[in-house]
């Protein structure tokens, strides 16, 4: 009996771990101020980490590596990469993210390999799509092992020796590329932080099997790579004073949403994930302000002191348990 319910608290404390701790991302957008009375749109995108290494297992066969203490550098010649292999087949989305150093030829920067591409060839040997998205601000697509430039993008800043860009300042250049029909959109660029609309259509077919950095005469040194996408058709549910307000599934891009009256100047919204074991809550909060202005926050974190806590609890009964049951058998 000692034994079952020891082993009963640790299932308990087993399920209360979030599954996704390290990888898992919740981002909110609510108003800054509300006010009472007034309707409000709360929306959450739910996405995960899938690659956050600079440790790229995938090189092709001439690249030369330069280290600097902690720091590599790549140096590539004509259809050299660095690369990770992925598998975004029921995903929906991808937010790829470079931050690093390089100087770039024409058809360098980020990249997404189709099927049967078998590294570390050279890609001009590989019989498979590409999608290259050069940091010098062009979009570039091989469907027949022939370049063509589908559009101009916006692109970092830097300097031009010849047809060589020098961006001798870290800079962080973010992509997304979403599934538009089974084939790759590129809809918005980030760079150090601003966003820009692109919305290209593409060719190139939504089964990617590799991404990275396309190095084609460049030579890069990364200090960030990451690949993140989102968790769509998730549920969530939405308590509003710990009454249940609002259910729903996230869509296709991990994204969700309702509208909230605020009728008080003291309510916590809790936005609960099930299935990820996870949620955020939001603040309303406020006593008799002017112009009947509220305040509105979100409360970080919750869930890890919550889960730390009840660990502490779980595993402080079972070792009481235990004692008491050794006594009782003595």
């Amino acid at each position: 009996m000692r034994s079952v319910i020891i082993l009963l608290m640790l299932f308990l404390l087993l399920m209360l771990i979030p599954t996704y701790t390290n990888s898992l991302m919740v981002q909110l957008s609510y108003p800054n101020s509300v006010y009472l009375g007034q309707n409000i749109e709360i929306k959450f995108s739910v996405l995960e980490t899938k690659i956050n290494s600079i440790n790229f297992p995938n090189i092709s066969t001439g690249v030369k590596l330069i280290k600097n203490g902690n720091l590599l550098t790549y140096q590539g010649f004509v259809a050299n990469y660095i690369l990770f292999p992925v598998n975004f087949s029921i995903s929906n989305e991808m937010i790829v993210s470079f931050v690093g150093i390089c100087n770039l030829s024409r058809i360098s920067g980020i990249v997404f390999y189709g099927q049967n591409f078998t590294p570390p060839l050279p890609d001009y040997k590989s019989n498979t799509s590409i999608l290259t998205v050069a940091l010098n601000g062009y979009l570039w697509q091989n469907m027949n092992n022939s370049w063509d430039l589908i559009g101009p993008i916006p692109g970092p800043s830097g300097n031009y020796i010849g047809d060589t860009l020098i961006i001798n300042k870290p800079v962080n250049y973010t992509v997304v590329l979403t599934d538009d029909n089974g084939k790759a959109e590129l809809s918005r660029v980030f760079i150090n932080g601003s966003e820009y609309y692109v919305g290209i259509k593409t060719n190139f077919p939504w089964n990617i099997t590799y991404v990275g950095f396309r190095l084609d005469n460049a030579t890069v040194r990364p200090l960030e790579f990451s690949v993140i996408a989102p968790f769509s058709d998730e549920p969530y549910v939405v308590f509003v004073n710990n009454h249940q307000y609002y259910s729903g599934y996230t869509d296709n891009y991990g994204n969700g949403k309702f509208t909230l009256t605020v009728n008080s100047t003291s309510m916590t919204v809790n936005i609960t994930f099930p299935k990820l074991k996870t949620f955020k809550v939001i603040n309303v909060y406020g006593e008799s302000p002017p112009q009947g202005s509220v305040g509105i926050k979100v409360e970080y974190p919750v869930e890890p002191m919550l889960i730390f806590g009840l660990a502490i609890a779980i595993t402080a009964v079972a070792f009481t348990l235990d004692i008491i049951y050794r006594r009782k058998g003595k």
